[in-house]
């Protein structure tokens, strides 16, 4: 009792301070939530857009078909190409107003789950156009040190992008990062695959073996396709090694 009494102001101060915190991080949170969504409203328009562009992208890249040796299918050849050529055309016009869109839009909002989704089409669009370099200037500037599923696809963007750019070595620093994160235990094969690639560009086949098994064995939930792939080129690192290429 002589300690509450002696107290009881500074408990009850204290007391009324972690209520104000409390109220304070309350409000910090929902402000917050309410400027994602916005952002998020904000992108909505502009990835109509973006899904208009790979649309034509893809239109643009269509497989040719085999063509048999007639009217109608020299006719319908004439026409996919026109039809390529016009989705292509399509592509670039679409591509100019969609690049300065999501510039403007990463430079006006604050680092959020919608900027770091913009700096993913951003890249995109830029390694469309075999911009890998700027790709990945873009995706740097943007990732944050969450745990969230957008942040966890930038870092396997970046660490990819770090791959095709010969920097193995900081593409593996990215990864094993990832590799430690329980939120993103859904991209744990992925990576690994992608791992062991870098291994095999570095001359370390053992280390791309060991990782490559690890992947084949592994026998969690969606897990089948990545095995599939890594005994595939497990094969392929086996048949290089008898025949000494």
């Amino acid at each position: 009792m002589e300690f509450l009494e002696k107290n009881g102001k500074l408990i009850i101060g204290a007391f009324g301070l972690l209520i104000v915190v409390g109220l304070i991080t309350v409000f910090a949170s929902t402000n917050s939530k309410k400027n994602e969504e916005k952002t998020q409203e904000k992108l909505a328009v502009i990835e109509l857009d973006y899904t208009k562009y790979k649309e034509e992208v893809a239109k643009s890249m269509a497989p040719a078909s085999p063509i048999k040796d007639d009217k109608k299918s020299l006719e319908d050849k004439k026409n996919k190409v026109k039809t390529m050529a016009d989705a292509g055309l399509n592509s670039v016009q679409l591509r100019g107003k969609l690049m300065i869109s999501l510039t403007q839009f990463i430079a006006d909002n604050k680092k959020s789950v919608a900027t770091e989704m913009a700096a993913l089409y951003l890249s995109e669009v830029l390694i469309d156009q075999n911009k890998n370099t700027e790709a990945l200037e873009v995706l740097k500037k943007t990732e944050s040190s969450s745990n969230d599923l957008t942040s966890v696809l930038v870092q396997k963007k970046i660490g990819s992008l770090l791959a095709d750019n010969n920097q193995c070595e900081e593409a593996l620093k990215v990864w094993d990062k990832l590799l430690k994160s329980s939120s993103a235990k859904f991209a744990h094969s992925e990576v690994k695959i992608m791992q062991s690639l870098c291994y095999q560009k570095m001359n370390d086949l053992k280390k791309a073996e060991e990782i490559l098994v690890s992947v084949k064995n592994d026998k969690t939930e969606g897990s089948a396709d990545y095995a599939q792939h890594a005994e595939r080129i497990l094969r392929l690192i086996q048949f290089k090694k008898a025949s000494g290429t």
